[in-house]
């Protein structure tokens, strides 16, 4: 799991994030290279993993301070999701260093997970809930909010785990879940503006809805392991959000971006030439549900029955 949350997902963070932050900056790409400076690191490091079982420190350092700089490069317009990304690399390169000082690995993967990845989702869920739905922020101030929020909560939830203290994990814990209820709200009240010409949600943002309420979950079990230091409920703490929400919440970006990829090569140069078709064709969303309705319910049980069959026992560690 370890090698997933500290790897593998940022990676598919980023390589989304090279295609999607110059567009939406605004902005022709700029210094291009650095995605396949990126990539190239990326795959080496992946092939010394298997090889090794460790990942190369100074590749992945390199790896961070390549996609933070792309990120610089290309923000033609500062603004608070801007922010959101950029914070989320800077905690990737701030994860990459703790590692090679030998620092805490739980440190090390709570600010991968939370700093990193959480900062990136949030800006991510601004973006794209809205835009899919064709409806805007109503409250941009609470965007702000958020932002703030979250990133104060960050560095005294981080420096319990770099003590071991964990009253400033659980406390702060609770602050970032809050931070997650603005999130919440915000969308929830932009949504209900029903300005949107689409009829219900789009099959994307039913997954992302989904993937908010399984984030809230199993942030509250690892909360609830730290302040009472049962650590039972750790194992369906980063189950939860590695096989759940991470899962869940990719597959719904996938939904969107492969038929949308799909589309803009074969059908986008033929448009006004002959009739296309629209992404609903090429994608069919029954399936797609069929798909979200199933693997919640499998994922469900598979839970409960890591908690209730005393074989299943958590671990006192949270990585493997």
């Amino acid at each position: 799991m370890g090698f997933l949350v500290f790897l593998v997902y940022p990676s598919l963070v980023a390589g989304t994030l090279f295609q999607m932050y110059p567009t939406v900056q605004g902005t022709r790409i700029r210094w291009e290279f650095l995605s396949y400076v990126y990539s190239i690191l990326f795959l080496v490091n992946l092939v010394h993993f298997f090889a090794y079982w460790t990942v190369d420190i100074y590749m992945y350092l390199l790896m961070n301070l390549s996609f933070v700089l792309f990120l610089l490069v290309n923000t033609s317009r500062p603004s608070a999701i801007a922010l959101y990304f950029i914070l989320g690399s800077l905690y990737q390169l701030l994860a990459s260093v703790f590692f090679l000082l030998g620092l805490p690995r739980l440190l090390v993967v709570h600010t991968v997970s939370v700093g990193s990845l959480l900062n990136t989702i949030v800006g991510a869920y601004y973006i794209f809930v809205p835009m899919l739905q064709v409806e805007e922020i109503k409250h941009p101030k609470l965007l702000k909010l958020n932002l703030l929020l979250l990133n104060l909560s960050l560095l005294p939830f981080l420096y319990g785990w770099y003590t071991g203290y964990f009253k400033y994990v659980a406390t702060f814990g609770l602050f970032l879940i809050a931070s997650l209820f603005v999130l919440a709200f915000n969308l929830y009240d932009s949504l209900h503006q029903r300005k949107s010409p689409l009829k219900g949600l789009d099959l994307s943002v039913e997954y992302l809805i989904l993937s908010l309420f399984l984030l809230f979950t199993f942030l509250s079990f690892g909360i609830l392991s730290a302040s009472s230091k049962d650590f039972t409920f750790a194992a369906i703490h980063h189950d939860g959000l590695l096989y759940g929400f991470l899962l869940l919440l990719s597959a719904g970006a996938v939904y969107h971006i492969m038929p949308f990829l799909l589309w803009w090569k074969k059908y986008a140069p033929l448009m006004g030439r002959q009739r296309v078709p629209t992404l609903k064709d090429i994608f069919p969303e029954r399936e797609g549900r069929v798909f979200l309705l199933s693997y919640s319910f499998l994922f469900y049980l598979s839970v409960m029955a890591g908690y209730l069959i005393p074989s299943f026992e958590a671990p006192t560690e949270c990585i493997h």
